[in-house]
């Protein structure tokens, strides 16, 4: 059972990496179009890998928004080891006021 959680945890963060670079990519590319537009010259290439891009990054966002219509997803807790209040480590945690 962990291993299966293990790769499914892998398989998202692939995913969302994924996604990532591809938003970036269009980022950095649509910016690239922008200064060839300054010049007054464009690039067919450009043009339709930025076209691509977007089509893919919409397409993402109508399946997010169909998953998030479909209920709410199911909470697991986080696999972070995170202490609170400095509890265990003897450490005290205090708020400064800000003025």
């Amino acid at each position: 059972m962990l291993l299966r959680e293990k790769l499914e945890d892998q398989a998202t963060k692939k995913v969302e990496l994924d996604r990532a670079v591809v938003a970036k990519k269009l980022e950095l590319m649509t910016m690239l179009q922008g200064k060839l537009a300054t010049v007054g010259k464009t690039d067919d290439k450009l043009d339709r890998e930025v076209a691509a891009l977007a089509a893919q990054m919409a397409e993402w966002q109508a399946q997010d928004e169909a998953n998030s219509k479909s209920g709410p997803k199911a909470k697991r807790a986080a696999a972070l080891n995170v202490i609170k209040d400095g509890a265990s480590t003897g450490a005290r945690v205090t708020q400064q006021k800000v003025d």
